[in-house]
């Protein structure tokens, strides 16, 4: 037998549920437990919140007191250089004969140093040479001292940190930093060994420095890798006594941690506290930061109570409600039990009847296998308009045969073991008898027991046959007029009164978004129109509300990916900062009556193209127009200096000359008078000359105001080489060169191979005048004439505007 035949048609007894009556049984049991273990967990959770939190605070009051300690402890090792420094290159003897004068002097530098007690040097052999204290300084014997021991040895460090001490002659608890004299003025011993310089430290002025550093209710403190502590801010400085071998500060500094934290016990008085250890930079001293553990414990009662205050009243009420909704289980659950059974088939059906009319409905009892088909159902499927049982075979073997499998899957997933759930739907396509093809929406609710099994079906099947053609219909139509719109570069759109708007893929590409991104809120539409035409659009739209119709144009801002060109003045940041191009875009729209929000429906399509051409064709006829102009003074001028011996000759320079103003004229046009190119302006005039004339520079593009004087100046070059120069023999040579230097255009015209000039002409004519006018007053420039005897040599630079 298959899946389908086991869970569907064969008969079969659930067993009956006792889930629940077991949880109502040990409800009130659970309910003072689990909150017992909650509040326990609580209480677990907070204390490590509690001790979390008062480390962190720790650390950080003693990270603050190991950056005070370095700065400090630097300053020190400043103070005994300075001394070193005084001291350098003098012999003890010299020492000691100005021990006076050096008095003072340490005495004025020890004050620039409050923290400093004292500052002294002390001999090779361990007499005190000279000190800030007194004069004459006392004679002891220092040998014995901890700093002299350490530093006399060779592989000495650089620098030494004394424990407390009591000083021999202020008898206040001080502490020692301490260095190797270096370069005085007596020879080293074998071990290199030439004294120590030194200050002492009172701990009461460091102490107080720390003080203003601790988090209250801390305390800080310094303390040296072998636990003898330098400073505290609690209590008197002085106990020397070192921490204990046991304690956990030893472990940090044997394992090399520079910060830790830990529990430990306060030497003082024995009472537990959390420690915060944080090592200093460039000195072996920890400053240590401690909070007692009662201040911790106090924090977490505090917080524990508010629980309590809650939790214990909340237990006793679950308490309460669990008993008696064991009670009102007792009593119910006979006359459940009786009632379920007669309740789900009546309750069903009435249900099914006021929610789908009866509309092909159907009933599975999942325990027994049978399938109630009411007569609507029999007439939607095809068949006879009566009521009857049927198998699942039945309705498998009408199921479009495409169809089947997927729809018996939905079925059996729906139903079968470890499903939960209590709806079941699908649609899927069957064949009638007579051979027709309809779809079917089924829907159905699923019955489960308290173990969760399912027990029953009860749905409705409903013919969708011509809401699904329709559906395929309005699809085709749609697609079609996508791709009629995607195709036209058309955009669709929708404009609300409240500021909703809907934008189709086209026309958010229109607007310069991502066209398979979000839809943009009223803001970001906005954002993108040209503020020059925000406010009026608006002013349109609100008209078009009461109007009806849309009919407008506007500049839209687009980031520069998505733009499809910029117009002449369409460069500039967008609202976000972004590079932009501005698109004109035309709006169409008509105003939708009767909706419960006015709103717009129109779409949108770019223009720019044209507004270019538009903007193009009125600059090109302001161009013309304004060179028209030039030209005919320029022809004006022309026959009013144009020289010559009789008409004929003076018709020849006149026709050569409008030819040349005509031929630059023509070039700029081609470029629509945005300007020529140097190449092209020379190849123009020199031409007819064939290979005698080389052409050699860069690409140079010249404005249409220098084109032309250039030309007309090239021209009368040209034509006095022609008549006088190289060009005059079939020997001769024209070579033109020109270069760009930074905004200056050189031009340089060398001719060879023509007559041999002696020297310079006597009388410049018109056309030499007419060069230097061009380039000295017209283009700002300068040009150099050379009558060398091979031929003409003329150097022409002018400057180019930016």
């Amino acid at each position: 037998m298959d899946q389908a035949s086991k869970i569907l048609v064969s008969p079969k007894v659930l067993p009956r549920s006792t889930g629940l009556n077991t949880l109502v049984r040990w409800l009130p049991a659970a309910s003072l437990l689990l909150p017992a273990v909650m509040l326990v967990l609580a209480a677990w959770l907070n204390w490590r919140n509690a001790v979390a939190d008062a480390f962190e605070q720790m650390g950080r009051s003693a990270e603050a007191g190991a950056e005070y300690g370095d700065r400090a402890f630097e300053g020190y090792m400043v103070a005994a250089g300075r001394v070193n420094d005084r001291l350098l290159g003098m012999t003890d003897a010299q020492v000691r004969a100005q021990q006076e004068a050096l008095h003072l002097e340490l005495v004025r530098l020890q004050s620039e140093n409050r923290s400093v007690a004292v500052s002294f040097a002390i001999s090779r052999d361990g007499w005190a040479l000279v000190g800030s204290l007194s004069y004459p300084i006392p004679q002891n014997d220092l040998t014995d001292r901890e700093y002299f021991r350490t530093l006399m040895p060779a592989g000495r460090p650089q620098a030494y940190i004394s424990q407390l001490i009591r000083g021999r002659d202020t008898g206040r608890q001080q502490f020692v930093v301490a260095r190797p004299r270096a370069g005085s003025g007596d020879p080293p011993d074998a071990s290199g060994f030439e004294g120590v310089v030194l200050v002492s430290v009172n701990p009461e002025s460091l102490a107080g420095n720390l003080r203003r550093l601790a988090r209250a209710p801390d305390y800080l403190g310094l303390v040296r890798e072998d636990g003898h502590t330098l400073v505290r801010t609690l209590g008197p400085q002085g106990n020397n006594v070192p921490l204990r071998p046991e304690h956990p500060f030893h472990g940090v500094v044997a394992r090399g941690e520079r910060e830790a934290n830990f529990h430990g016990l306060n030497q003082s008085d024995g009472s537990q506290v959390l420690v915060a250890v944080r090592r200093l930079e460039h000195f072996p001293i920890y400053a240590a930061a401690l909070r007692p553990r009662a201040v911790v414990v106090e924090a977490w009662r505090e917080t524990m109570v508010s629980h309590l205050l809650f939790g214990v009243p909340a237990t006793m009420a679950l308490f309460t409600l669990s008993l008696l909704a064991q009670a009102s289980r007792r009593r119910l659950a006979e006359a459940n039990e009786s009632l379920r059974l007669e309740a789900w088939r009546s309750e069903g059906r009435l249900s099914r009847a006021e929610r789908m009319g009866l509309f092909g409905s159907f009933e599975i009892d999942l325990r027994s296998g049978e399938n109630f088909r009411s007569a609507e159902y029999m007439a939607v499927q095809g068949l006879a308009p009566v009521a009857r049982i049927e198998s699942h075979q039945d309705w498998l073997g009408r199921v479009h045969e495409e169809d089947r499998e997927r729809a018996e899957r939905v079925v059996l997933d729906a139903v079968g073991p470890g499903s939960t759930t209590t709806d079941y739907a699908q649609t899927y396509r069957i064949v009638t008898p007579g051979g027709q093809l309809k779809w079917i929406a089924a829907r159905a609710e699923i019955e489960r027991d308290d173990a969760g099994h399912a027990v029953a079906m009860r749905g409705a099947h409903v013919d969708v046959t011509s809401l699904r053609e329709a559906e395929r219909a309005l699809a085709d139509s749609d697609a079609r007029l996508r791709l009629a719109q995607e195709a036209a570069g058309i955009g669709t759109w929708e404009w609300r009164a409240d500021g909703e708007t809907r934008l189709s893929r086209r026309m958010l590409e229109l607007w310069g978004f991502d066209r398979d991104g979000p839809q943009p809120g009223a803001e970001a539409f906005l954002s993108r129109i040209h503020p020059e035409d925000r406010e009026r659009l608006q002013a349109e739209k609100q008209a078009a509300l009461k109007g009806g119709l849309l009919r407008t144009e506007c500049r839209v801002l687009r980031p520069a990916a998505t733009g499809t060109g910029p117009v002449p003045d369409g460069t500039g940041p967008v609202p976000d900062g972004t590079a932009q191009v501005q698109a004109w875009v035309m709006l169409r729209a008509s105003a939708q009556a009767g909706s419960a929000i006015p709103s717009l429906i129109g779409v949108s399509y770019d223009v720019t193209d044209r507004k270019q051409a538009e903007a193009e064709a009125a600059l090109l006829a302001h161009e013309v127009e304004h060179r028209a102009r030039n030209a005919l003074t320029v022809v004006v001028g022309l026959l009013r200096v144009t020289q010559a011996d009789s008409v004929e000759r003076y018709a020849e320079l006149v026709e050569e000359r409008v030819q040349a103003l005509s031929r630059s004229m023509a070039l700029l046009g081609r470029n629509r008078f945005r300007g020529a190119e140097l190449r092209a302006l020379l190849d123009h005039e020199l031409q007819p000359y064939g290979t005698a004339v080389t052409l050699q520079g860069p690409a140079v593009m010249l404005q249409a105001d220098l084109a032309q004087p250039l030309s007309m100046a090239v021209h009368e070059l040209a034509t006095n080489a022609a008549k006088y120069g190289a060009l005059s023999q079939p020997e001769g040579r024209l070579t033109v060169t020109w270069l760009l230097c930074g905004r200056m255009l050189v031009l340089e015209w060398e001719e060879r191979g023509g007559p041999h000039l002696a020297a310079p002409p006597i009388h410049e004519g018109f056309g030499s005048s007419m060069i230097t006018q061009t380039f000295a007053d017209r283009l700002s420039g300068g040009i150099e004439r050379e009558w060398r005897p091979e031929g003409l040599f003329c150097r022409i630079s002018l400057e180019l505007p930016g």
